[in-house]
């Protein structure tokens, strides 16, 4: 069966949020800056992503043959301040989060 281990980098932006993890369009768990958790999957395939108000990250599958995988969330470049989120500007290319695999 798969393991999966998440890490939330440390960053300046969003520290007083969680980031959430969803396997299987389920909430799992959240993450504050610099957290990791893990978790055994079930057999078979798995999508993984994380979200975090209103940006998410693409979905990632996991499955029986990946093993031990490791992923890294974090949210690069990221002006969350009230004028940037209500002028659109938070929402270009860079908004959404990064799940990398380690």
């Amino acid at each position: 069966m798969p393991f999966l281990k998440v890490h939330r980098a440390k960053t300046t932006n969003s520290v007083f949020r969680k980031m959430k993890i969803h396997i299987d369009q389920e909430v799992t768990f959240k993450l504050r800056p610099g957290e990791t958790r893990s978790i055994e999957l079930g057999p078979g395939a798995h999508e993984v992503f994380a979200s975090m108000d209103w940006v998410r990250s693409k979905i990632m599958v996991i499955d029986d043959s990946d093993g031990y995988v490791t992923l890294v969330a974090s949210m690069p470049g990221i002006d969350m301040s009230a004028s940037n989120v209500l002028l659109g500007s938070a929402l270009d290319n860079k908004s959404v989060i990064h799940l990398d695999i380690e």
